[in-house]
């Protein structure tokens, strides 16, 4: 489905992860390099940039790590950071379209969230990770939209925000999915911490981070 990506704006966080210092001003995914690509696990990082009168010198040791499992149930994102200042993290789902604001409508709790439109979903469950809110971001056309895939309308899509900042190498993991005229798959998950290690079961099979 893509993602809110093609617009003009700071708020286009949808089908990214990001960091900020303040909650506030974020530093979206870009410009990532690749470290490894499997049909099922992709794995990259991306040195992001802070706000140059921050206390945080901006320095290019400092980075996000993903990784991405995907399946035919959706995808898993995991992610964590490495600066030695703790940050607030981000990770936006699936965006979808509207055609107005008031058809757009979500449902959740502390820990997933689902967003409709006539026609379509997205899905996004925190399955591990620091404590965080989940809420729907619900966009209007902007300079740029009409070529943005998808967004003709009004865009929309659920994103995780942690409600504290985050120390250095805590992971996120969190399950998105996103669908058209269907009804959302319940994929089963598991997730076992070994030291320096996650080991993820995801829809019949088995991943290590």
């Amino acid at each position: 489905l893509g993602w809110c990506a093609l617009g003009e704006g700071s708020d286009l966080g949808a089908g990214l992860t990001g960091v900020s210092l303040d909650g506030r001003q974020w530093s979206f995914r870009d410009h990532a390099r690749a470290l490894s690509i499997a049909e099922d696990h992709v794995a990259s990082a991306y040195y992001f940039e802070l706000d140059p009168s921050s206390k945080i010198a901006l320095d290019d040791r400092y980075e996000v790590t993903t990784h991405t499992l995907m399946s035919g149930a959706g995808e898993v994102h995991v992610f964590w950071h490495n600066s030695p200042e703790p940050l607030f993290l981000h990770l936006g789902g699936y965006g979808i379209a509207a055609p107005s604001t008031e058809a757009v409508t979500a449902t959740g709790s502390a820990d997933g969230i689902e967003i409709r439109t006539p026609g379509y979903y997205s899905v996004l469950r925190v399955l591990l990770g620091p404590a965080g809110k989940v809420s729907p971001e619900v966009l209007s056309p902007r300079k740029g939209w009409q070529n943005a895939h998808l967004f003709d309308r009004v865009g929309a899509f659920p994103q995780w925000r942690s409600t504290a900042p985050v120390p250095a190498n805590v992971p996120v993991v969190i399950y998105v999915d996103g669908g058209r005229n269907r009804e959302p798959l319940k994929p089963e998950f598991s997730i076992e911490r070994m030291p320096g290690q996650l080991i993820i079961h995801f829809d019949g099979k088995t991943q290590v981070i």
